[in-house]
Parts: structure tokens; C-alpha cells; sequence
């Protein structure tokens, strides 16, 4: 039988794929079966490939390097904010030890109860100092009995990826001091540890065809704050002191807007944990107990080390409230081979600092020439707390610091106007880089995806699936809004996701997020801009601050419209296209005069009401709209109320309302007669009053019969006094209509004698 030529290119295809699927399966199995698995995972663990941040995996062949150095070593554990102020590169030339080195183990994320696991690789290498990080961010606790997003997903991870990678005998103590939520991510055996190999092993080899056939490569940047070199090249012993640092994000702001981004992130980081230490009974204190007792009992020097915050930053702290870290220094002080250099409460200058706890380049200087010393006083055996400080380290030349880029907005204020604010998500008012995991993320200007509004849009940098859940650490777009008007209002933003993992942001006014609990606001991720919207409350009239952060990288924002009419879609109209605000004509009617005097009538056409006003609570999709199409009318048309969605109001003023300033001459009892059509019967009804007091309650209020015709109904009002009064005319039921209006003093008037 012949095969046609589409069949052979399936055929080719089909055969094309089996054999990938059979090679990815076969490289599978050898490498599961085999000591192969760490081989090919290794390196992209490293290179960001397969995980965010390659130090989480270099730590055990760190210590292979460390304990193979020969000369006097010295080891840094912590967090992001030792990882930021050690150089070892700088402290191996400050050092007066010869051969000394100085190894930057800290870890992003990194605490006591994290970093215990790493103790018994650590002393097979021998080191012969421990700077240990003990500041307010060590020395909190959380319910180890329950599952605490951020908290556990980070033990699991740590816990996972450092326990398949260490050797049997590095099992140690610590797995007591875990919790017992905390137990089950550990592998204790090398079953265990091979099947958490080949949980990598997959994407792996993925990764390994697709840089062999497609030359692509899914690599972290050498430069990037998370790349880790291959072990054994030429960089890894330079990156084991000197590792990659972030830009600094206060080098060149001014004092004001330094204290602007501190007002913003103070109040709330006051109140958590790592600005509130215990001084003891934490998991951090129980893994920092059994760190420094193991330590110790390996005649292991033992450096406590604390690091300064931005200066400023104590200012929003209550008296106190640091004092647990201050009680856990008192108690580890008296330990013999335990050192404190606690500098927490030093005040280094501002410059030194890269944002609110991390310092930056200018900061890595005072901190080598600080520390340096002391260290070098504990090597050589002299009593480390008798150094002296040459108060110039603390110094920072001007010419020090590099000019690099910063977060600048373009200060502008958007001003609300009839009831809408349009704004380009470009024009961002000012902005604020990421934090912990998103400290590499940026909100970046770009054209490349067609499609945009205005000169391009901006995109949450780089696209390396990070997520901050529920928090505030993605960079920050704010926008100064002007709003002139309280109460509910949409915030329209047109978005665009290349994928899953990279379709949500955060939206919060005045600093407090208002999409916590779920995905954020986030749009579907099929590459297309698409309008998402979140209904905030405005609770006071002029400057608020509309809040974007970045929840997952990769996003991206095009523009943005606030509105206080909830049926407005932007991908139905336009702002320009629509009208946001109720207007009405302004206009006041009076008694015709060319009808005889025991005649006077007010004759008014519906649409020319003199102001209006939407609906409101079951109502507040209701509008009152000019409609042309039901024939009979007069004038220029008539007015609907939209949408006939069989929305009622009972009694109450809920409806949209047509307002009618009319002056009176006389008083006392007046027919308000007004021409109505009604579709059926559930939108054949409205309410009328005088001077914002309803008259047609009790009842069905005005109502005409539903057979699509136009019928004119009247109500009797009492006119008290004469002069400008306000007639009003609300919508009772959606889909009714209206023509004409006309008002009369006399009794005996009725429009349908034709008079």
C-alpha cells in the first residue's frame, strides 16, 4: 500500500519522537541505577538550572575544598545579610596570617535552625574559626506543628537537597533538634538519597538534550546573584570567599528617598518575627545551642557575629524590643572559645548600606577591615576583644562605590477625572526592588511583546520562576493617585503571562496588599494582553498610593485604569469611549406660559435631565442610558435603564437617578405625569419624589403596564413652597423606559386628551 506523503512526515515525526522518549528513558535508568545521577545533576544545580540558587547545593563540596586548603581557615555561616558584608577575598589581604582563608558559606534564607544540618561536614573540614550570624533575624520562632507557607517550604527544601547530598556519617545530632514536621524531609539512608537524586534526574537530562540539540540553555548568568561555578573550575575556590553580590539599591538616592523606602517597609517588618528575637526556647535557639556546643567540643573557635541594619532602621522600634538578641549574646559570651563581635548596635553610615538589613560594597570594606582584626587576634591566640578599631575604616572615600543603575520612577501624580484615572504602567510614580527570594527581580521597561498601549510595558525581571506567595518581597510599582471620590472603585489592569508560572501580581492601596489568600491577581497565561480587574474601597477623598508587586516574575503590566463605575469593562469600551461620570444638563424648566394660566404645564423631555447619578448596591451595575430603538418617542430619543438583568430596588433609592431642576410658581398639590414603556413585568416601575424624598413608596411605586407600549402615568406631589425645587426620578426595576415629563398644578390635565 503507498503512503502519502503527509502520512511519511507523521510517520517521520512519530518516529522521531519515540526514539527521544526511548533515549530520555534509557539515560534515565543508567544514570538511577548508577553513581551517574550526582554527576549530570550536580553542575546545573549549581547553574541555576534546575533550582533557583545554586549555593543551596554547593555546601558539602565547599567543605571537600576547605578541609583540603592546608593553611588556617576560617568559616562564615548566616544569612542573606552576612552573605552580603563577607569578602573573604578582602579579609584574605587584610589578614596579617600567612595562607589564611576566609570562606563565605552564608545562604540566602539562611538561619540557626537551617544551617545546623551542615555542622558535622563543617568539622571534618577543620576550620579553625566559626563566624556564626546571631542577629534579630536569627533568633525567632514559629508552631512546629503546623505547616507555615514560606517557613516549612523552605525547611523542606533545605532539609531535602542537603541530606541527598551529604555522606552517611554526616547524620548527625541535629536530627533531634528538628522538628518532627521537619523529620520527614530528611533521607537517612542512601536509598532514600538516590531516589531524591532522581527526582532531579528527569529535568536533568532534559536540560542536558536541549543545551546538546537546541544549543539552549536555562543557566543562570556567571554574574547572576545565584550562579555558582562548576567545583574544581578556575572560579570556584575565588567564589567559596568571594561570591556574587547584589547591586546595591541605595548607592546614589537621596537621604529622602531612602527614609521613603524605610517608611514603607518598616511598619510591618516590625512586627514580625525577625525584628521581634526570643531570648530563648526557639528552634533557632535550640540549633544554635547544639551548633556552638559541637563546635566548641571540636576546639573550634567560635566568633558570634552581628551586623549592623541601616541606621535609621531602630527608629522604628520600640525600646526593648531587641532584647532577646542582647540576652543570647550575655549567655553564649560566658562560654570559653566563644567570641562576641557584636557591631548590630554600630552605626555605619548610610552609604554603606544596600537597603534596610543588607550592607553593600562600600559596607564589605568596613566589615573586612572590622572583623579582620579580631579574627586575626583569635588565630594568633591574643585576646580578640582587646583589638582596637581605627575609627577611619568606618570611612567611606567619595570616590569609593560604583554608579550603577537604581529604581527611579518619574515622581508623576494621576489625577482623577470624571471619575476614571487612566494610567501607562510605564509612567510608575516610583518603585522599589525585590526582597529575600526576589531580590533579583526588577520591573523592567520593554517592547518586545506587539500589542501594548502607549510606549511599551513593563515586565517583572529576570523570568526565573521566582514566587513570593502571599507577602510584599516582589519589586514594587506604585502610582500617586488623586481620587476625588470615596467608596468602590475597580482597578482595571491589562496584563499579560508567558506561562503558569509567571501570570500574578499583587495590587494593595497605600502600602497594604488587598489580594492576599489566593493566586493574587492574576490572568490567564496564553502570551495575549488581557484585561484583570480588583474592587478596592476607598475610604478617603484626595493622594493614595495604587500598590503592583511582582508575585511571580515574568509578568507583565501594560496600563492600568481606576474607575468608580463598576459595569465599565476596558475590553468592551475604551476610557475615551465611555463616559464615567453622570452628567446631566444642568438646565432648570419652567411653566410654559403659552397655555392658559389655570394651565400651566412644565413639559420636559427625559433625556435633558439637569443631573444624574448611578445605582448603587444591588443597583450598582444600573445606569440610566439614551436609547433610540423602541419607536414613539419624542424629542431626541429616550432614557433605559441598563442592563435589564431583572434588577429591583423595592423601596429604596438604590436606582439610578435622573434629577430635574424645575421652578415652580405656585403650590400645592401638582400631577407629575410621565411618559413610560415597560418591556414585561419585572421592568415596568420606578420611584419619583420631590427634592431627594421618594412619594411612590408603599407599593409598586410608578408603574405602567408591560405591553411595549408607551402609556402615560402620573403621581400627585405637594409643593410646599414655590421657587427651584428638584424632581427625581429613580429606576425601581431595570428595562424601563422613559419619554417625557410633564408637571401641571391643574387637577383636570391629563396629556392623553391631547390638550
Amino acid at each position: 500500500m503507498a503512503i502519502s506523503d503527509d502520512n511519511k512526515g507523521i510517520s517521520q515525526v512519530g518516529n522521531s519522537e519515540l526514539m527521544l522518549s526511548a533515549m530520555v528513558a534509557i539515560v534515565t535508568a543508567i544514570i538511577i541505577s548508577t553513581s551517574a545521577g550526582p554527576a549530570i545533576v550536580k553542575p546545573m544545580l549549581l547553574d541555576g538550572s534546575l533550582i533557583s540558587n545554586g549555593r543551596f547545593a554547593f555546601v558539602y563540596d565547599a567543605y571537600e575544598t576547605v578541609g583540603d586548603d592546608g593553611g588556617s581557615s576560617v568559616v562564615g555561616i548566616g544569612s542573606s545579610i552576612l552573605l552580603a558584608a563577607m569578602n573573604g577575598t578582602c579579609m584574605q589581604e587584610e589578614s596579617e596570617i600567612e595562607n589564611a582563608r576566609f570562606y563565605n558559606m552564608a545562604m540566602s534564607g539562611g538561619k540557626p535552625y537551617s544551617e545546623m544540618i551542615q555542622i558535622p561536614a563543617l568539622i571534618d573540614a577543620n576550620p579553625d574559626v566559626v563566624m556564626l550570624e546571631v542577629g534579630p533575624n536569627s533568633l525567632y520562632g514559629w508552631n512546629g506543628s503546623q505547616y507555615i507557607e514560606g517557613i516549612t517550604d523552605y525547611n523542606e527544601f533545605r532539609l531535602q537537597l542537603m541530606s541527598m547530598d551529604m555522606s552517611g556519617n554526616h547524620f548527625g545530632n541535629w536530627y533531634a533538634v528538628l522538628d518532627e514536621i521537619d523529620q520527614q524531609w530528611v533521607d537517612d539512608n542512601q536509598i532514600g538519597r538516590t531516589d531524591a537524586w532522581s527526582e532531579y534526574t528527569r529535568d536533568a537530562i532534559e536540560e542536558f538534550l536541549q543545551r546538546e540539540i537546541d544549543d539552549v540553555t536555562s543557566a543562570l548568568g556567571v554574574d547572576s546573584y545565584s550562579y555558582v561555578p562548576s567545583v574544581g573550575s578556575e572560579e570556584w575556590d575565588d567564589y567559596l570567599s568571594e561570591p556574587n553580590y547584589h547591586k546595591s539599591r541605595y548607592d546614589g538616592k537621596s537621604p529622602e528617598y531612602i527614609r521613603d523606602d524605610l517608611d514603607t517597609r518598616m511598619p510591618s517588618k516590625a512586627t514580625q518575627g525577625v525584628y521581634n528575637p526570643k531570648s530563648n526556647g526557639t528552634q533557632n535557639h535550640r540549633a544554635l545551642d547544639y551548633m556552638i556546643h559541637e563546635l566548641l567540643n571540636a576546639s573550634i573557635e567560635v566568633v558570634l557575629v552581628g551586623i549592623p541594619h541601616h541606621p535609621w532602621v531602630n527608629e522604628y522600634l520600640q525600646p526593648g524590643q531587641l532584647d532577646g538578641m542582647n540576652v543570647t549574646y550575655a549567655k553564649y559570651t560566658q562560654f570559653d572559645g566563644v567570641t562576641p563581635l557584636q557591631m548590630y548596635w554600630e552605626e555605619w553610615p548610610s552609604d554603606a548600606f544596600d537597603n534596610r538589613n543588607h550592607i553593600d560594597g562600600d559596607g564589605r570594606e568596613i566589615f573586612c577591615k572590622r572583623v579582620t582584626p579580631v579574627i586575626d587576634a583569635i588565630l594568633n591566640g591574643s585576646d580578640p576583644l582587646s583589638v582596637v578599631i581605627n575609627p577611619d575604616v568606618y570611612e567611606i572615600p567619595i570616590e569609593a562605590g560604583p554608579n550603577i543603575e537604581s529604581c527611579v520612577g518619574s515622581g508623576l501624580e494621576f489625577v482623577e477625572d470624571s471619575g476614571v484615572v487612566s494610567i501607562e504602567a510605564e509612567d510608575y510614580t516610583h518603585c522599589l526592588y525585590g526582597l529575600w527570594q526576589a531580590m533579583d527581580s526588577r520591573w523592567e521597561f520593554d517592547t518586545e511583546i506587539a500589542g501594548y498601549h502607549g510606549e511599551g510595558y513593563v515586565v517583572a525581571n529576570p523570568d526565573v520562576k521566582t514566587k513570593t506567595g502571599d507577602s510584599t518581597y516582589g519589586p514594587l510599582l506604585s502610582y500617586n493617585v488623586s481620587l476625588s471620590t470615596t467608596g468602590l472603585h475597580n482597578v482595571w489592569i491589562r496584563m499579560s503571562a508567558p506561562n503558569g508560572g509567571g501570570d500574578s501580581i499583587h495590587v494593595g492601596l497605600d502600602g497594604n496588599p488587598l489580594t492576599y489568600g489566593g493566586v493574587g491577581l492574576s490572568t490567564s497565561p496564553n502570551g495575549e494582553w488581557n484585561w484583570e480587574y480588583i474592587t478596592i474601597n476607598v475610604t478617603s477623598t484626595g493622594l493614595h498610593q495604587l500598590d503592583i508587586w511582582m508575585r511571580e516574575d515574568g509578568v507583565r503590566i501594560d496600563s492600568l485604569i481606576i474607575t468608580t463605575n463598576s459595569i465599565f469593562d476596558p475590553s468592551t469600551f475604551t476610557a475615551e469611549e465611555y463616559q464615567f461620570e453622570c452628567y446631566g444638563s444642568n438646565a432648570t424648566f419652567a411653566e410654559d406660559l403659552t397655555f392658559t394660566e389655570d394651565q400651566g404645564l412644565i413639559i420636559i423631555e427625559s433625556e435633558e435631565y439637569s443631573t444624574c447619578s448611578f445605582g448603587s448596591m444591588q443597583a450598582q451595575n444600573s445606569v440610566w442610558d439614551l436609547d433610540s430603538e423602541v419607536s414613539g418617542f419624542t424629542g431626541m430619543g429616550y432614557m433605559v435603564a441598563n442592563p435589564d438583568v431583572k434588577t429591583k430596588t423595592g423601596d429604596s433609592t438604590y436606582g439610578p437617578l435622573l434629577s430635574y431642576n424645575v421652578s415652580l410658581s405656585t403650590t400645592g398639590l401638582h400631577n407629575v405625569w410621565i411618559r413610560m414603556s415597560a418591556p414585561d413585568g419585572g421592568g415596568d416601575s420606578i420611584h419619583v419624589g420631590l427634592n431627594g424624598l421618594p412619594v411612590t413608596y408603599g407599593g409598586v411605586g410608578l408603574s405602567t403596564s408591560p405591553n411595549g407600549e408607551w402609556n402615560w402615568e402620573y403621581v400627585a406631589i405637594n409643593v410646599t413652597s414655590t421657587g427651584l425645587h428638584q424632581l427625581d426620578i429613580w429606576m425601581r426595576e431595570d428595562g424601563v423606559r422613559l419619554d417625557l415629563i410633564v408637571i401641571s398644578d391643574n387637577p383636570d390635565y391629563d396629556p392623553r386628551d391631547g390638550a
